[in-house]
């Protein structure tokens, strides 16, 4: 007879907070953001401690995102940004 192997569930040691936009999922062992469409990679494990670094993360990261919709920050590595520090560079 073949045995089937059932995968362990993910261990759901933690919460992302309310206030923050996005969802976490877990793939793997590792926590990622989800947010508009695109997964941010948190580099935190699927533990109680990962989660706490995961929010803490996203909070400061979603922070400098909305700002730079708003227009308060500007994307630092546009190619506009590059070339007006590099003329700024040559004058």
């Amino acid at each position: 007879t073949k045995k089937t192997v059932l995968k362990p569930k993910p261990n759901q040691a933690g919460v992302m907070r309310n206030d923050l936009p996005g969802y976490v999922k877990v793939r793997g062992n590792k926590l990622y953001i989800r947010y508009k469409g695109k997964d941010f990679s948190t580099g935190f494990p699927n533990t109680k401690a990962g989660w706490q670094l995961a929010n803490d993360w996203w909070a400061v990261r979603s922070k400098e995102l909305q700002d730079v919709e708003l227009g308060v920050k500007a994307v630092e590595d546009s190619i506009e940004n590059v070339f007006k520090k590099f003329i700024d560079y040559i004058n």
